[in-house]
C-alpha cells in the first residue's frame, strides 16, 4: 500500500505498466508536436481532396491510411511501456525523498541522488508527477511519480511545490 510521512518528503510506491504508459503518451506529446502536427494535416489533406474529387474511395483508404498510423504510434508506446514494466520488475517498491541536494530514489537494484541542477523541468498530468531530467529534443528521460503513491491532493500540491522550490532555487 502506498505511504507518505508526514515529517518528510518521502513517498513509497510501486511503478506499473500504466505508469510506463503514461509516461510515454507524457514524452509522446512533448516530443512529437511535429509529427502530431502533420497527422492531422494530412487527414485535413484527405477531407479536402476526397470533396473535391467526390470520391469515397479516397476518402476510405485515407482514412484507413490515418488510422493505421495513430494505431502502429499508439502499438509501439504500449509495447515500450509494457518491456520497461517488465524491465524494471525486479526493482520492487521504490522510495522518492526530496531534500535540498536532490531527489533520492531507492529501490532493489539502486540508490542514488539526482542533484536538482539536473531536473530541467517538474511537470504532471492527470496520474504522474514528471520530474524530467533530459533537455529539449533529445531522449525523454523522468523521474516517474505516480500521483496513486499519495493520500491525497494537498500531499500532491506539497510534494510539487516542494520539487518546484528545490529546482528553481538549484538554477539560480
Amino acid at each position: 500500500m502506498p505511504q507518505r510521512e508526514a515529517h518528510a518528503q518521502k513517498i513509497h510506491f510501486n511503478l506499473t505498466k500504466d505508469d510506463f504508459w503514461h509516461l510515454q503518451l507524457h514524452a509522446y506529446a512533448r516530443k512529437r508536436p511535429r509529427q502530431i502536427r502533420a497527422l492531422i494535416f494530412y487527414g485535413a489533406m484527405v477531407i479536402i481532396a476526397s470533396l473535391a474529387l467526390k470520391s469515397i474511395l479516397f476518402v476510405v483508404g485515407g482514412a484507413a491510411f490515418a488510422v493505421l498510423l495513430f494505431a502502429l504510434a499508439y502499438l509501439s508506446m504500449w509495447l515500450n511501456a509494457a518491456k520497461s514494466a517488465q524491465a524494471l520488475q525486479n526493482r520492487g517498491e521504490h522510495i522518492i525523498t526530496l531534500s535540498p541536494e536532490g531527489v533520492h530514489q531507492k529501490n532493489n537494484q539502486t540508490d542514488g541522488l539526482t542533484r536538482w541542477n539536473a531536473v530541467k523541468a517538474i511537470t504532471t498530468d492527470a496520474n504522474t508527477i514528471f520530474l524530467q531530467l533530459d533537455n529539449p529534443g533529445r531522449v525523454y528521460i523522468a523521474i516517474i511519480v505516480p500521483k496513486r503513491a499519495f493520500e491525497n491532493e494537498a500531499a500532491i500540491a506539497s510534494f510539487t511545490e516542494t520539487a518546484r522550490s528545490y529546482q528553481q532555487a538549484a538554477q539560480k
